[in-house]
């Protein structure tokens, strides 16, 4: 797990010392597209695995995410995500808080995503109930599609990883559609 959150945490190091020069690119008089406070909400499937598990399970995913712009190129937030599956008498949620960075490497509106924050584990199963915290850590990817000439408005397409250090090790793939405004 250790090994895990140093790689991802490089990722992001790197990705946001690749993305500084392209805050010059705008060019002098130009109003970025992104600008001032965001956000979105966004929902779609997800699968969970764990340390000791045999196989993967489907489920429920989405997230929430607030923040403000930095720059054309990087903006930071707060947000979580969650996973959540119910079955017969057994349900199983995972839910996470995190900080935020969003950095687009390019003119375009593709962006890469890292976030760092807590992560909590529910697990009803019958009458037992299973309860843990700890670490979370995320890394995604995404895709906003302006809507309209003010492109404050989007839908973005998305897909993130969430791993965890909770006691069973969760970690949790999910695909998803957003709805985003800027």
């Amino acid at each position: 797990m250790r090994r895990s959150f140093t790689t991802v945490f490089g990722a992001v190091l790197i990705a946001l010392a690749l993305a500084g020069p392209a805050t010059a690119q705008l060019g002098e008089g130009r109003e970025s597209a992104r600008s001032g406070l965001w956000g979105g909400l966004g929902f779609g499937w997800g699968t969970l695995g764990c340390a000791d598990c045999d196989d993967r399970t489907n489920g429920f995913s989405g997230i929430g995410i607030i923040g403000g712009t930095l720059s054309d190129v990087v903006r930071i937030g707060g947000g979580g995500s969650f996973f959540n599956r119910t079955e017969d008498d057994a349900e199983l949620e995972i839910n996470s808080g995190l900080f935020i960075v969003q950095v687009f490497p390019g003119r375009g509106n593709f962006y890469l995503q890292g976030g760092a924050g807590f992560a909590s584990a529910d697990l009803e199963i019958f009458d037992g109930k299973f309860s843990d915290e700890g670490a979370a850590f995320q890394v995604g990817v995404g895709w906003t599609i302006n809507l309209g000439e003010r492109e404050k408005v989007s839908i973005v397409p998305y897909a993130n990883w969430t791993g965890t250090s909770i006691d069973f090790e969760p970690e949790f793939f999910q695909l998803g559609v957003g709805f985003f405004w800027n």
